[in-house]
């Protein structure tokens, strides 16, 4: 396909880094938003990786931007203390929309999470309505699961590959919950094809289990990897405060990259 003039703003994001570096190799002429000129530690590193593939734009957010594009990769959303009760959606909305009904491309693609519609916190609210609100401009979304691989925020795949570096045992406290956990690799190849493509909707899927059963799939994987043994302690568990299965609809075929990941996890995480 012919190359495509694209901007993404969140290129600074696990994700969105990953999805900036995707389309770019796919040969398309890529764009990446950035709201502030300077970043440190491991978002930083992530900026500077996308700076190598993709022309950047300093100090800008989706509301800033000018000019005719072939697409348009909504990918940033407001997230400052994300996880705080107070955390003002209204605001967020305002932010995450300020200036859509005046971009000019011929596809947009709004980055959505299977979280949006299944957990009750402000940041969800705020989510769940700028998805709604670019679908009311004929936006395409892209359903995110939950994905984890090199540079990837310290969350639960880090911790197990940490605990395990360190020679203990990884704890899995919410064992009961079953998640859509997805190699990022993947989950960028996905992303590539669906902005390639004019499909108005998107929600790939990986490993679609019991969040025990992903701690021994990573085990397994990782431990002949890492060279070290993988132990876990699957706790009974007690707290429900999200639905027990938040999963997506579409299983993907892609890469599933482990040794790659053991690498990252011991030259990264692990210091």
């Amino acid at each position: 396909m012919a190359a495509l003039r694209i901007l993404i703003t969140g290129a600074s994001s696990f994700t969105g880094c990953w999805f900036a570096r995707g389309l770019a190799a796919a040969g398309h002429d890529v764009t990446a938003t950035f709201r502030r000129r300077e970043y440190e530690g491991l978002r930083g590193e992530r900026v500077r990786l996308v700076c190598d593939v993709a022309r950047p734009l300093w100090e800008t957010a989706l509301g800033d931007v000018t000019g005719d594009w072939d697409v348009i990769c909504a990918h940033g959303a407001e997230a400052t203390e994300y996880r705080s009760p107070s955390f003002d959606a209204d605001a967020a909305v305002a932010e995450n929309t300020r200036g859509l009904s005046e971009l000019s491309a011929d596809r947009i693609v709004v980055t959505s999470s299977v979280f949006e519609n299944g957990v009750q916190t402000p940041y969800a609210e705020s989510k769940r309505r700028t998805t709604e609100a670019f679908g009311a401009v004929g936006a395409a979304v892209f359903v995110i699961p939950n994905p984890f691989g090199p540079w990837e925020e310290p969350r639960f795949t880090t911790y197990l590959a940490r605990t395990w570096l360190a020679g203990d045992v990884a704890a899995v406290n919410t064992p009961n919950y079953v998640r859509d956990n997805i190699h990022v690799q993947a989950l960028a190849a996905a992303y590539v094809r669906f902005v390639e493509s004019d499909a108005a909707r998107a929600a790939p899927s990986q490993y679609r289990e019991s969040q025990g059963a992903f701690a021994h799939r990573v085990a397994r994987e990782l431990g002949p990897l890492l060279g070290v043994e993988c132990r876990l302690e699957l706790r009974e568990q007690t707290s429900f405060d999200e639905p027990v299965e938040l999963v997506n609809t579409d299983p993907v075929d892609g890469p599933e990259p482990w040794g790659e990941l053991a690498e990252w996890y011991r030259d990264y995480a692990a210091s």
